[in-house]
């Protein structure tokens, strides 16, 4: 596994949100009291507390179809967004969570209720995550808004230095137009001095592996101070897709020495560079520690309110654990339960192999 610096939040503000959230909800400081006794003594099949994070797909719905993204082939009457009635309901309902990420598959500002349902969760002292292609922040001030809405994380998908690269990976894209917006955004987060709450991402793949050193440059120039190198192509646990998102156009092509050069160019430039590596991440052991934690510990609720297992399987066609506005019923339903066992016991389900060593 390569040993590179991680991506991480800014921890003082996360820590502060995480402090008062406890201090203002006794029973969201007991759920994590809980959720901390099992992690350090034993997983189990059932769970006695709620998940301490989510992801909501706020929106299906994208403006794009990049080539490595299971947007392209899911078809249009299965593309909804969340509502803000729906997304209100399960907040009440996770009176565990102390962080939430809004985003899926699809693009976040497309839905129209994107900005009230920020403004909900961090009404409510939660750490805010999300994800954007850039394409939208110079509609109605939504640059603006991000930084203004308090949201802590705002991760900017830049999949290529160059229009060429840029455009053939995101088709449907304008590069010249993400460069502006993402512009603007940064330079209204330097004027709050919150560059902080922005990052860079680049989803390293076959196409764009050449242009990872000139992204600290255009990442420069447009005024990011954080870039991550997501090293994390999947397969979204679909048997077709191993092929078209092969990781192994990446592994044979980047070592961890080319890892370290990027953090000495980034250091230069003072931009901070990570990695995030998502293949060969988690293995079986006795103990349980090394298993992917999602099972334990958060959950995804599809734009159509169903149940999935990750991110990575965000798709209900290819494994839906129920009704999100259940949850509580359905967080130790039978089929929860099977497949933790099935990690548990090493077991590892064909559609999670991606993620585990020596497992695919």
């Amino acid at each position: 596994m390569i040993n590179l610096p991680k991506p991480s939040a800014n921890q003082e503000e996360y820590q502060r949100i995480f402090n008062e959230g406890m201090m203002r909800f006794p029973k969201r400081k007991e759920n994590y009291k809980q959720y901390e006794t099992a992690v350090k003594k034993q997983l189990g099949l059932m769970l006695d507390y709620m998940p301490v994070k989510m992801d909501y797909e706020v929106s299906s719905l994208c403006n794009f179809r990049c080539e490595m993204c299971l947007m392209s082939e899911i078809a249009e009457n299965h593309r909804t967004q969340m509502t803000y009635a729906d997304f209100k309901r399960s907040l009440d309902e996770q009176y565990g969570l102390v962080e939430v990420k809004l985003q899926g598959l699809g693009e976040p500002l497309l839905n129209p209720d994107f900005f009230a349902m920020v403004h909900e969760a961090v009404s409510r002292d939660l750490w805010v995550r999300t994800t954007t292609n850039g394409s939208l922040l110079h509609l109605n001030e939504n640059y603006k808004k991000m930084i203004d809405e308090k949201i802590g994380e705002i991760q900017i998908s830049i999949d290529g230095a160059t229009k060429e690269v840029f455009e053939k990976i995101r088709r449907g894209a304008d590069f010249d137009r993400i460069v502006e917006n993402v512009s603007i955004l940064n330079h209204y987060a330097i004027t709050r001095e919150e560059q902080w709450r922005t990052s860079c991402w680049m989803l390293v793949q076959k196409d764009n592996i050449h242009e990872m050193r000139a992204l600290l440059d255009l990442a420069e120039k447009i005024g990011f101070s954080r870039v991550v190198y997501s090293l994390a192509l999947g397969n979204w646990g679909k048997d077709n897709w191993s092929e078209i998102n092969n990781p192994k156009d990446v592994r044979s092509a980047f070592h961890e020495e080319d890892g370290w050069e990027l953090v000495d160019a980034g250091q230069k430039k003072g931009i901070s560079v990570s990695f995030w590596v998502g293949n060969d991440k988690y293995r079986h052991t006795e103990d349980g520690k090394q298993l992917c934690n999602w099972l334990w510990s958060r959950a995804f609720i599809s734009g159509d309110m169903r149940i999935v297992p990750c991110c990575v399987l965000c798709d209900a066609n290819t494994f839906d654990l129920g009704d999100a506005l259940d949850f509580s019923k359905e967080w130790n339903s039978k089929d929860y339960q099977e497949l933790r066992r099935q990690h548990l016991t090493g077991e590892i389900p064909s559609m999670c192999r991606n993620c585990y060593e020596g497992s695919r």
